[in-house]
């Protein structure tokens, strides 16, 4: 119940900044709140990532796009679309990275030590060219080791609403080359409906 009364709440304070994109018809935070204080959906907690080679990359380079499909240990979002069934909430954001050949070999950690990531900037936009969120990269990230799992999120001021079904694209501007197999993690956490 506590779970239930925080998203509530977490949608109620976040109407007034939320701004919805995607297709099809458009909820907001009160159709989402209602919904979950009824008992016909729930609320659930949700990370979607993307993971992406940038080994010797530079300038700006595109992350996420309706391109990139659904693929274990790579990625959940499909066509860069979230869950046509659930509306989410955006309300950290994670970027991480390692140094492997492999996407999916070697543990990522927000604590980055590479210049041209934490030198860069994140872009992140709807399906529409809307930005969602741009900044820097550096005061996203930990400044040391998390003291547990979920502390090297970095929380947003305003959430983010993102429709059901909708594309999300993330570009990361680095200033500098990578090193050699670097691979970048980016992950969005929050809040999700889903139909009981």
């Amino acid at each position: 119940m506590n779970k239930i009364n925080g998203a509530v709440k977490l949608m109620e304070a976040a109407k007034n900044t939320l701004s919805p994109g995607g297709t099809g018809s458009k909820l907001d935070s009160t159709d989402i709140a209602q919904a979950i204080a009824s008992g016909s959906q729930i609320a659930r907690d949700k990370v979607y990532y993307i993971r992406s080679k940038q080994a010797a990359a530079s300038g700006q380079q595109q992350i996420l796009d309706e391109a990139v499909s659904k693929e274990r240990g790579v990625t959940n979002f499909d066509k860069g679309a979230i869950r046509k069934s659930s509306a989410m909430i955006v309300t950290g954001l994670r970027v991480a990275s390692n140094a492997n050949a492999s996407l999916t070999a070697a543990k990522y950690s927000a604590v980055i030590t590479d210049a041209a990531i934490t030198n860069g900037e994140i872009y992140i936009t709807d399906n529409n060219g809307k930005e969602l969120y741009s900044g820097p990269i550096a005061p996203m990230l930990p400044a040391g080791a998390p003291l547990k799992p979920g502390d090297d999120f970095f929380e947003l001021d305003q959430p983010i609403l993102l429709q059901p079904g909708q594309t999300v694209k993330i570009d990361i501007f680095f200033p500098d080359a990578t090193a050699a197999n670097t691979n970048v993690e980016v992950s969005l956490k929050g809040v999700e409906n889903q139909a009981r």
